[in-house]
């Protein structure tokens, strides 16, 4: 519907994504990020897909996507860019291989 298209552009252009990059010991164990809008999350409510570049020692692992301890999704692409669409709701996520 039009409405998703105009929601979804509006929170395309104000979005952001913040990370950090969780190592132990020089590897690389987890990548937190929060992606943010500053809309109300109640109205604009569009997933947006974020591409990064996996980290060299994750190639060949699937990935597993969480939010406040659950699971919303699975990556199992072995590229060394992968893309996930997500919620820009101000909420950290982690991304770590499963």
């Amino acid at each position: 519907p039009m409405n998703d298209v105009v929601l979804y552009l509006r929170e395309r252009e104000r979005a952001e994504a913040a990370l950090q990059v969780i190592e132990r010991d020089g590897v690389t164990r987890r990548i937190a990020f929060v992606l943010a809008d500053g809309l109300d999350n109640d109205r604009f409510d569009q997933p947006l897909t974020l591409r990064f570049r996996r980290p060299t020692d994750w190639f060949g692992a699937p990935l597993e996507v969480t939010q406040n301890g659950r699971l919303v999704a699975r990556i199992a692409a072995f590229a060394e860019t992968a893309a996930i669409s997500l919620l820009p709701n101000e909420e950290p996520y982690l991304v770590q291989p499963s």
